[in-house]
């Protein structure tokens, strides 16, 4: 393995750790995190609910059951069953296309837009813990960085697609 592949290795370990870390704390049942939130969603129902909200930002009409799916790398009908379910908690609202009444379309309910404002401020109260050791040049640094890092790796998928 040569240096640039140790370093992409090293990168992507430390990353994913992090990333994993910060959400088995919050899901997982930390004490000094939890909350109805946390516990009343499974990590696939928080992504998918983070993904409905991504993918209807700029259309306030919805997203597509078969859209949805493939943008979780997840078979249409395991989709359908998580929907049902977040429709059935008043955090997803399915509603029948306004071009195509044969489609049904999915956008966030009130209650979804509250779970992710709730946990957004629960990740961002555990990353400012996190962060109080840290100078506030380098939590500068590490902001650009990141941010930066999240602007590549979305243009990248711009131009070639995830598979």
């Amino acid at each position: 393995m040569d240096a640039r592949e140790k370093t992409a290795r090293d990168f992507c370990r430390t990353l994913m750790n992090v990333v994993d870390n910060m959400r088995e704390a919050a899901f997982c049942g930390d004490p000094a995190l939890s909350n109805e939130v946390f516990s009343s969603l499974t990590l696939s129902q928080g992504r998918l609910l983070r993904t409905v909200d991504r993918m209807t930002r700029d259309s306030r009409e919805g997203v597509s059951l078969k859209d949805l799916a493939e943008r979780l790398r997840l078979s249409p009908s395991t989709v359908s069953v998580m929907v049902e379910t977040l429709v059935g908690r008043g955090h997803l609202v399915r509603k029948p296309s306004s071009k195509d009444r044969r489609m049904v379309l999915i956008r966030l309910d009130d209650g979804g837009r509250q779970t992710i404002d709730d946990v957004e401020r629960s990740f961002t109260e555990m990353a400012g813990d996190y962060l109080k050791g840290v100078s506030l040049e380098d939590q500068g640094r590490l902001n650009e960085f990141l941010a930066g890092f999240g602007e590549y790796v979305n243009n990248y998928h711009k131009k070639a697609p995830i598979r």
